[in-house]
């Protein structure tokens, strides 16, 4: 979004939930997130996108810009649409 931090951004939450916010349904069973399954997700782009973070569990409003925008573009490009 032109406005990551209004529209493409929970900035209370983490690099994480964010990637993982979009797709959901393809992280859950019965209804429940796996979580090994959205933590190997979003490591997997913290690693691809270079994303400057030691964990994946870094509060997505401690990012630089430039990395918030990563985790935008992550998100997006795991939800497939």
């Amino acid at each position: 979004t032109e406005d990551r931090k209004t529209y493409g951004l929970n900035l209370i939450d983490d690099i994480n939930r964010n990637i993982s916010l979009a797709s959901l349904r393809g992280l859950t069973r019965r209804g429940v997130v796996d979580d090994h399954e959205e933590r190997r997700v979003s490591e997997r782009y913290r690693r691809s996108m270079n994303i400057k973070a030691p964990t994946v569990h870094e509060q997505v409003q401690r990012l630089s810009g430039g990395n918030q925008q990563k985790v935008v573009l992550s998100k997006w490009i795991h939800a497939d649409p």
